[in-house]
């Protein structure tokens, strides 16, 4: 087995730019070891995988895993000198929850397929949101590690300035990183080798335009909500109410006086359909978080309003994609254990780098009885969950085979996705295209030997 060290890549680009950036910097090479085998794909999922986190353990990737076999690449990566780490925490003052976007070079997966670079924190009141990244030693004027937060126009979000930020070393004493923070939420990092960089976003929700506001996460839809009004009010019939932008809200009423008496939002419940469902997760009222009642068919939010109330008020609509894949395998002359991915990715593109997956295996004790393969915890399941149920996504699902032994080898078999897939197994892969539909959003992947 042929093995090779690869070089070092320079830290290039702009700050702020489209182009991931390497792990290391640029005199510092990050160590990888490169066993040539040949398995279509997997060369790539091993790359993103070390790319997009080098504290991230590739034992289970490795030559002596179940993910290995003679025709499959595996990388084994040495963490490079002058690493750091930079966390970026989001917390909400008051009452609210929102995600929020960071562009520039700091993450290298592009959630949204706009060209730039960018991760998403979720985060509500009392729960705060964090994710961190271990990255080269930068300096700050000539290659720093960039991100700025997007606050989206009408959003309702305003964001205390400056940013708080703070650089400590291993022991905990006060770091030398140097960092820059600018009104427009854009930090900047010069990262010092074996020190930590927090900055923590704080944002507060602003009034929101007329007295009830819907927003929507995860996804836009159309809702029926009514409100419920004191004898003091006129009867108010809002209609259906559309959001057009996730975390954007819009209005469901306004009124130019609001008599005192309590006023109780009604959301019925959205049907649940192939690609998801719906919850009310949050309702804020001037700031404050009020409690959500399930009433079986709908979701019911009182609000009292008292004199001299200018009341604002928020619905927070959170989508669950409602997709899932499933996978069995089925052996033929022996038994074994079988890696499994599920990779998601644009119908236009290969899987973007960063972007997540999802992986399992399946040991097989008898040959020619099914056996579903289990989580990469070992828990029962689909493989992947809560997937995006859109013809503009695929989810690509790739089998490992075992290694060689003396006794013989594996050959890829056949795959049935009950109609899932765009595709069969093509020539020497080992890997199904699916495309999952509201007709068909749980799609089982069966291996089997060929019929």
């Amino acid at each position: 087995m042929a093995a090779a060290v690869l070089p070092a890549v320079q830290v290039g680009g702009p700050a702020g730019g489209a182009a991931a950036q390497p792990v290391a910097a640029a005199d510092q090479p990050l160590s990888i070891t490169y066993a040539a085998r040949g398995c279509p794909r997997y060369s790539d999922i091993m790359a993103n995988k070390a790319r997009n986190n080098i504290q991230e353990s590739l034992r289970d990737l490795g030559p002596d895993s179940n993910y290995s076999s003679t025709h499959c690449y595996y990388y084994a990566v040495t963490p490079p000198p002058g690493a750091g780490t930079i966390t970026v925490v989001k917390h909400i003052d008051g009452g609210g929850q929102g995600d929020f976007r960071y562009d520039r070079n700091l993450s290298y997966a592009d959630t949204n397929g706009d060209g730039v670079n960018d991760f998403v924190l979720s985060a509500r009141s009392g729960q705060d949101a964090s994710q961190s990244f271990v990255r080269g030693e930068s300096d700050i004027d000539t290659n720093p590690w960039v991100f700025r937060e997007v606050v989206p126009a009408g959003s309702g979000w305003e964001r205390e300035n400056p940013t708080v930020c703070e650089a400590v070393t291993a022991t905990g004493a006060p770091g030398s990183s140097a960092i820059r923070t600018s009104t427009d939420g854009e930090v900047r990092v010069g990262l010092v080798e074996g020190e930590s960089v927090t900055c923590t976003y704080t944002n507060r929700r602003t009034a929101g335009p007329g007295v009830l506001s819907k927003q929507t996460l995860g996804a836009t839809g159309t809702f029926d909500i009514s409100l419920d009004t004191p004898p003091e009010a006129p009867p108010v019939d809002p209609g259906p109410t559309t959001t057009t932008a996730e975390g954007v809200p819009v209005e469901v009423v306004g009124a130019q006086e609001t008599p005192v008496g309590t006023y109780t939002a009604v959301e019925r419940k959205p049907a649940p359909d192939g690609r998801g469902t719906w919850e009310l997760t949050s309702a804020v009222c001037d700031g404050q978080e009020v409690p959500v009642v399930d009433a079986g068919d709908s979701w019911r939010v009182p609000h009292e309003v008292t004199a001299g109330e200018n009341p604002e008020c928020l619905l927070t609509d959170t989508f669950t994609p409602g997709g899932a894949i499933s996978v069995e395998k089925t052996t033929q002359g022996g038994t074994g254990t079988f890696g499994y991915a599920v990779l998601p990715h644009p119908a236009t593109s290969e899987q973007a780098e960063g972007a997540p997956g999802y992986r399992g295996t399946a040991t097989t004790v008898a040959e020619g009885t099914a056996t579903p393969a289990v989580r990469a915890d070992g828990t029962a399941g689909p493989l992947a969950t809560e997937l995006e149920v859109d013809d503009s996504m695929r989810y690509t699902v790739q089998e490992f085979l075992p290694p060689a032994t003396a006794q013989g080898s594996w050959q890829a078999t056949d795959v049935d996705c009950e109609g899932a897939e765009t595709g069969g197994l093509e020539p020497g892969s080992t890997s199904v295209e699916l495309r999952l539909t509201p007709e068909n959003p749980t799609p089982t992947c069966r291996f089997s030997p060929p019929s």
